[in-house]
């Protein structure tokens, strides 16, 4: 299942912009940049009255790096008291937010080590000591707060980890009237017992038959599962997706839009920590990212979600070292990648891999703008769409070029269309590979 966790960083970067003049820019960034400490508490400056009106915040990172996984934590702390945010969407499947969750209720670190076992064995960007860490600074934030302002983490992925799903099913079969609905939640156990992603569609192709037998049935299916009902029909929902010839972030949509129905999430504010794409409030190259499906839908969410983006430079990510990558890369190289960074652990799995998006191989054309009035080894916020921004008539910092193009489906889009805000990491060190 390594698709899921594509280096977005190999993205390369240029610009159209109708606006070049560089003093423009620069003046515009210095009124509206403000230096962010990842190690304290916040509050944001830059974050007005009508940016905590939005009911969907949502920060697309780069998959491998340090900062941003402490960035994540403090961002969604201060969401959480200044915009009332009590739901926290991650890049994970139904199965693993529910194990999360779990997590955060008990603390018992299983559940945790049971949501990172797959990225260990895939290799995954995610599979870091940071990210692991992460979670549980949500688990102590969670655990501080009183029962009304508890949080609760969703998840719209696609299935990550086929092995995981027998337990969600049998944890719902577990109701004290669970028995009534016993010859279905069994046919529907043994599946995920066997089931892996090669023959995925023999589940989701269950699934769907199932959906339309608990919407026939839906009294009977209430009664025997209780105050699991709800949740129970989503993740069989969720399933039902698998092997349908759906792309990814449309099922992430989907999956977004049937838990914004069962859980009622249309006036609630959420916030979500996924990868630069997912966040791309625009269509690109034909295909609408899920922050664009949710601006294009006709969604109570549109309109209502801000996002803010990903740069970097000076930096590293932790990086798959392996496959293509291992042909591609002389042995010099990647010594000399592990000699100039000494922190990183001399693991063939992965390399601590360059990302500064100032450099030819990952330009981003009018990321000098951002570097003249940032300073080395800080975590600088901007606002993109403030009054008389030039953004909102440029693309500059939205097209992407290279081995894999991005860019907006229409010629029209302007980058403040896209996404409001950019965090830039100079000198973020590598993310570490998880024991």
């Amino acid at each position: 299942m390594k698709f899921f966790f594509l280096p977005l960083f190999f993205f390369f970067f240029s610009v159209t912009a109708q606006v070049t003049d560089s003093a423009v820019y620069q003046t515009y960034l210095k009124n509206n940049m403000e230096v962010l400490d990842t190690g304290k508490e916040l509050p944001v400056q830059l974050f007005d009255a009508a940016f905590y009106k939005n009911q969907l915040f949502l920060f697309g990172e780069n998959h491998g790096s340090s900062l941003p996984l402490a960035a994540d934590p403090l961002l969604f702390k201060q969401l959480h008291k200044k915009a009332g945010v009590r739901y926290y969407i991650a890049e994970v499947d139904d199965t693993k937010a529910w194990m999360l969750t779990n997590f955060l209720k008990d603390g018992n670190e299983q559940w945790l080590k049971k949501v990172f076992a797959s990225w260990v064995a895939d290799t995954a960007q995610w599979a870091s000591k940071e990210n692991y860490n992460r979670y549980k600074a949500l688990q102590s934030f969670y655990s501080s707060l009183p029962a009304k302002d508890k949080f609760t983490i969703i998840g719209i992925d696609v299935v990550q980890d086929y092995s995981l799903l027998k337990e969600q099913i049998q944890f719902y079969r577990s109701g004290k009237n669970a028995a009534a609905i016993k010859f279905l939640t069994d046919s529907l156990a043994a599946i995920t017992d066997t089931i892996s992603f090669t023959h995925r569609k023999q589940l989701g192709a269950y699934c769907r038959r199932l959906v339309q037998y608990i919407s026939t049935n839906e009294k009977q299916y209430r009664q025997a599962l209780g105050s699991n009902f709800t949740a129970f029909r989503h993740t069989v929902t969720s399933f039902s997706f698998l092997g349908a010839g759906m792309y990814r972030d449309s099922i992430m949509y989907c999956n977004f839009q049937n838990l914004t129905s069962a859980y009622k999430l249309a006036g609630k504010k959420l916030y979500g920590f996924m990868g630069f794409y997912h966040t791309l409030q625009v269509s690109y190259d034909g295909r609408p990212p899920f922050a664009a499906h949710l601006q294009q839908g006709n969604t109570s969410f549109s309109g209502k979600t801000v996002s803010i983006q990903m740069f970097a430079i000076g930096s590293t990510v932790m990086l798959p070292f392996m496959g293509q990558l291992k042909q591609m890369m002389p042995s010099g190289f990647v010594n000399k990648l592990r000699q100039d960074n000494p922190y990183f652990p001399a693991t063939q799995k992965y390399i601590p891999y360059t990302l500064s998006n100032d450099e030819a191989m990952m330009k981003v054309a009018g990321i000098n703008n951002l570097k003249a009035v940032s300073a080395a080894n800080t975590v600088t916020l901007f606002r993109l769409n403030n009054t008389g921004s030039p953004y909102h008539t440029s693309r500059q910092l939205m097209e992407v070029t290279g081995f894999q193009t991005l860019k907006p489906t229409s010629a029209a889009s302007a980058t403040t269309a896209a996404f409001q805000y950019v965090l830039l990491f100079r000198g973020s060190r590598a993310a570490l590979p998880i024991d």
